[in-house]
């Protein structure tokens, strides 16, 4: 969900050879740290937002920094953006509000984490522990 390659000022483009030998596979998403230049050495596309269904609800992915739950330009059942750094799983109304954290810059002092799609949304630690987990 963005910010792929920089932390700070310098890119780490070794993360672009890794992410390169899955770009078939990759739905890359635009966020606030990712330079043009970043876009130029994927072989994949990144895109500024995604809508996607998936078990017949429609997600709407994207950064955060564009986008927010309050602005989306269409009706979606699940909102997921990374811009915060901090997971999230929260119901709010009829739309659910989804962020994985980060596994390389975590905020607010919480660990490092990552999300799960399938039939349950699942966010986890980097030592594998269930964070937090809703179904579909």
């Amino acid at each position: 969900l963005g910010d792929m390659y920089k932390r700070g000022f310098s890119s780490n483009y070794h993360v672009a050879d890794i992410l390169n030998e899955f770009a078939g596979k990759i739905i890359g998403i635009r966020g606030n740290c990712d330079s043009d230049n970043d876009i130029r050495v994927s072989n994949f596309d990144i895109s500024d937002k995604v809508v996607i269904k998936i078990k017949d609800k429609l997600f709407f992915f994207t950064h955060g920094h564009l986008y927010n739950y309050n602005t989306l330009p269409i009706d979606v059942d699940y909102y997921v953006q990374g811009h915060t750094h901090v997971s999230l799983i929260k119901k709010v109304s009829d739309m659910t509000l989804l962020n994985p954290g980060s596994i390389s810059y975590p905020r607010d002092g919480r660990k490092p984490t990552y999300m799960i799609i399938d039939d349950y949304i699942s966010i986890f630690d980097c030592d594998h522990f269930l964070v937090d987990k809703i179904k579909i």
